[in-house]
C-alpha cells in the first residue's frame, strides 16, 4: 500500500471510526456508572442541537438536515418504541425508521451544498415532513398488510437473524454504505467520511433498539461524528485549496512558523499557463492545475506541497539544502513534462449532444505541460522565511529566462 492509499485510509477512519470504536467499547465494558444511562437518555438532543446550530452558522445544509433527521428518529424511538412498547404501531415505526434513515443520510451526503436558506434546504425539510406523514399513515390498522412488507424477509439465514434488523432495512443500509464509501473515494473530504461513520453508528443504534437496549450512546456518537466532521470540514475549507486539494496559502504561512534552521523553499510555476487558458479555456486550465498538483503531491524528499496562488505552487523541504533538494525537484520536473495530458479541440458543438460527444472524441490531442522551478535555502544572506521565498522567486524567474522547463537555484 503506497503513502497516498495510507493517507486516504487514515482520513477515512479518523476520527469517525475512532469515535465509533469508543462507543462500542463503552457498551462492551462496564466502565460507566449506572447513573450514566440517564445522561445518555437526553445527551443526544444536546449534541443534535449543537450540531444544528453550528450547521446553521456555517451554512452547511447537509449536516443540518442530517441532525434534524437523527433527532426526529431518536425522539420517535423514545416515545413510540420504549414508552409504548405494547403498541402494535411500535414495530411498524421502528421498521419504517430503519428503512428511511439510511436513505436520508445517503441523500443528504450526495446533495450539493446549497446553503441553509435555499430551495434545496426547504425541499429537504419537506421531504422529512412527508416521511413523517407516511410513517403515521402506515400505523393505521387498514394498512397493516402494507406495513408488514417493511419486515418481509428475503432469505432464511441464521446470520441475518442475529442482526435484529429487518432484511429490507439491512439491504438499504448496505446500499447506502456502498454509496457513501464510493463518494468518499471520489471526494475524500471530512464530511463524506463523517456521513459514512454516522450511518454505521445509526445501524448499531437501531440494532440495539431491536434488542430492547437503550440507543442513547450510539445516537450521541452519531451526532458527535457529524459534529466533528463539520468542524474538520471548516478547517479543511480554510486551509485547503478547493480546486487542487493541496494545502493553501494560509497553511503555507502556518508551516513557515514551525520551521527550524536549514530548510529550503521551491517555487513552481506552470509554463505558459495564461496562453493555455486563453487557447483551451479555463476548464482545461483547471484540469492542468489538478494534474500538476497530483504530481507535486508525490514529490520525493519529504517535501510539503502548497498551492501558493494562481498557477504557482510552493514546496518546503525541512532540514535540506538547495543541493539536496535539486535532485528531487529535477525528478519532479521530468515527471510533469513526461505526463500525458489530453485536451479537446476548440470546435465542440453546443447544440447537439451526440455531435458534441463525437467532436470531443475526435478532436482530442496531447499537449505537453511543463513547469519552471526556483529553489533557495536559508542562509546568512536569506535569514528570514520571507527572504528565502523572495530568493526562490528570483530563481524561478531565472528559470523562465533560461527557456522554462528547468530548475534554477
Amino acid at each position: 500500500m503506497n503513502s497516498k492509499s495510507l493517507k486516504l485510509a487514515y482520513s477515512f477512519t479518523m476520527p469517525g471510526g475512532l469515535l465509533l470504536a469508543s462507543a462500542v467499547a463503552l457498551t462492551r465494558f462496564p466502565v460507566l456508572p449506572p447513573s450514566a444511562s440517564q445522561v445518555f437518555l437526553w445527551l443526544p438532543y444536546a449534541v443534535f442541537a449543537m450540531g444544528a446550530l453550528l450547521s446553521w452558522r456555517f451554512n452547511r445544509s447537509r449536516v443540518l438536515m442530517a441532525m434534524v433527521a437523527l433527532a426526529l428518529v431518536y425522539a420517535a424511538i423514545l416515545f413510540y418504541v420504549f414508552q409504548q412498547d405494547g403498541n402494535p404501531g411500535s414495530a411498524t415505526i421502528l421498521a419504517a425508521i430503519a428503512l428511511l434513515l439510511p436513505m436520508n443520510l445517503a441523500i443528504f451526503s450526495a446533495m450539493q451544498e446549497r446553503g441553509v436558506n435555499s430551495l434545496a434546504g426547504f425541499l429537504c425539510l419537506m421531504l422529512i415532513g412527508l416521511q413523517l406523514v407516511v410513517v403515521t399513515l402506515l400505523c393505521r390498522p387498514e394498512l397493516a398488510d402494507v406495513a408488514a412488507l417493511l419486515r418481509q424477509p428475503f432469505f432464511q439465514w441464521k446470520f441475518l437473524n442475529r442482526l435484529h434488523v429487518s432484511q429490507p432495512s439491512l439491504l438499504v443500509f448496505l446500499v447506502s454504505m456502498v454509496v457513501l464509501v464510493v463518494r468518499f473515494i471520489w471526494r475524500p473530504k471530512p464530511l463524506e467520511g463523517g456521513f459514512f461513520w454516522a450511518l454505521v453508528t445509526a445501524f448499531l443504534a437501531l440494532n440495539a433498539v431491536s434488542q430492547g437496549r437503550a440507543p442513547g450512546l450510539y445516537f450521541t456518537t452519531s451526532g458527535l461524528i457529524l459534529l466533528v466532521a463539520l468542524i474538520e470540514m471548516s478547517y479543511h475549507m480554510a486551509f485547503r485549496d478547493e480546486l487542487t486539494g493541496l494545502p493553501g496559502r494560509r497553511a503555507f504561512n502556518e508551516a513557515a512558523l514551525k520551521l527550524s534552521e536549514n530548510y529550503s523553499v521551491a517555487m513552481v510555476d506552470v509554463d505558459h499557463f495564461k496562453k493555455f487558458n486563453d487557447t483551451h479555456g479555463h476548464q482545461c486550465g483547471d484540469q492542468v492545475l489538478r494534474m500538476v498538483a497530483g504530481c507535486l503531491a508525490d514529490v520525493s524528499g519529504d517535501g510539503q506541497v502548497f498551492r501558493y496562488g494562481g498557477e504557482e505552487f510552493a514546496v518546503i523541504f525541512s532540514s535540506k539544502t538547495t543541493k539536496q533538494c535539486f535532485r528531487h525537484l529535477e525528478e519532479l520536473r521530468r515527471q510533469i513534462a513526461d505526463a500525458e495530458f489530453m485536451v479537446r479541440g476548440n470546435d465542440r458543438r453546443k447544440n447537439n449532444k451526440t455531435k458534441r460527444n463525437r467532436a470531443n472524441n475526435g478532436n482530442k490531442k496531447k499537449i505537453q505541460v511543463t513547469v519552471s522551478i526556483g529553489v533557495a535555502s536559508q542562509s546568512v544572506r536569506n535569514a528570514s522565511f520571507d527572504q528565502v521565498v523572495r530568493a526562490a522567486d528570483k530563481a524561478l524567474y531565472r528559470a523562465k529566462d533560461a527557456g522554462r522547463n528547468c530548475v534554477q537555484s
